[in-house]
């Protein structure tokens, strides 16, 4: 066995001859899985052993790691197909993401990539998702696996957003009928959960994480670009994931806090029509409340001030997006955090 094949990096991607930052070439491969780590020792280990071991053809494991203080080389397993991307700074979920999609886009072998949570466990349901989609069994599109919780629950098969409240609501079972390739279709106002989402490069080509974003909401903004560029999304209901809850949220609940209110009010502002925009805004003060009246209760002072925070930023934010046409495809964020 030998370790994993280590990539630091100044910038997201290689350089321009295909060569990796560490003077690597690519070898040949069928498949990437990008998977994004910070702090995981935990949990990345269990997550990378229970990929590597379904012996998917032409699997590259791309770990992704976002400046991670724990020495993330010190838990890493070691195999083959198992490579290390650092980054010199931590860039959220969405910028390991998108830095891992863009890594794996110079190699013209790719015919897949796969973006994971660092809290997943796999078994051979994942292995036929990804070689389904690195064969073509599908329209080019994005897809997803069903989440389960441990106990083999259903804990996501896909979500639906309003635009007109940022509600986000978790479905637990098919929103349609499956067909004959087990492939539930999603429609205008769902979205796939961002623990897992498949895709072939000349889907990711069309469409990418938003750095900015830095954490929530990025797997939203990715699906309503697909949406927008027609590309076809669906939950391959078969294919089961075990997935651990977002283990960072719920060890630093102001991270969510703040993240959920900084980019909630953005996704409206870039997706929704005027009247969704603004009705929006007008139940934003009203959520809030709410969120800040439990924060009290809890005496969970941070996650109160996160919100707060978050909710002022995203707001200001949300109108530049929407009344300056320079900023609505691109967000440009002074993130304070």
């Amino acid at each position: 066995m030998t370790g994993p094949r280590e990539q630091s990096v100044s910038n997201t991607t290689p350089t321009s001859d295909g060569r990796s930052a560490s003077g690597l070439e690519h070898a040949a491969r069928s498949t990437v899985a990008v998977i994004v780590n910070y702090n995981g020792a935990d949990i990345l280990p269990a997550c990378v052993e229970s990929l590597v071991v379904l012996n998917i053809p032409g699997l590259t494991v791309l770990v992704v790691d976002n400046a991670s203080i724990d020495d993330v080389r010190s838990y890493l397993p070691a195999h083959k197909s198992v490579e290390l991307l650092q980054l010199p700074e931590n860039t959220g979920f969405a910028g390991g993401a998108r830095a891992g999609v863009d890594h794996a886009l110079r190699d013209p072998e790719v015919a897949a990539i796969a973006v994971l949570n660092n809290d997943l466990g796999f078994d051979h349901g994942i292995k036929e998702l990804l070689v389904g989609v690195s064969q073509n069994r599908w329209p080019p599109g994005l897809y997803a696996p069903a989440l389960v919780n441990q106990d083999g629950s259903i804990q996501n098969m896909g979500e639906v957003w309003s635009r007109w409240t940022g509600i986000v609501t978790t479905s637990r079972s098919p929103t349609g009928t499956p067909g004959e390739d087990g492939v539930c279709w999603i429609g205008r106002n769902q979205f796939l959960c961002g623990a897992a989402i498949v895709g072939s490069p000349s889907v990711f080509r069309r469409v990418n994480f938003d750095p900015q974003l830095f954490l929530l909401s990025e797997d939203l903004d990715l699906c309503m670009q697909a949406h927008a560029a027609g590309i076809p999304m669906g939950v391959a209901v078969n294919c089961k994931v075990v997935h651990g809850g977002s283990v960072t949220f719920r060890k630093n609940a102001g991270v969510f806090a703040y993240y959920h209110w900084r980019n909630g009010p953005l996704m409206t502002a870039r997706y929704g029509s005027s009247a969704e925009f603004w009705v929006r805004l007008a139940v934003l003060p009203v959520q809030l409340i709410h969120h800040v009246l439990a924060a009290l209760h809890n005496r969970d002072f941070p996650s109160l001030f996160a919100c707060l925070r978050g909710a002022w930023i995203g707001t200001r934010l949300a109108f530049a997006c929407r009344f300056d046409n320079a900023r609505r495809e691109s967000l440009h964020p002074a993130d304070p955090s």
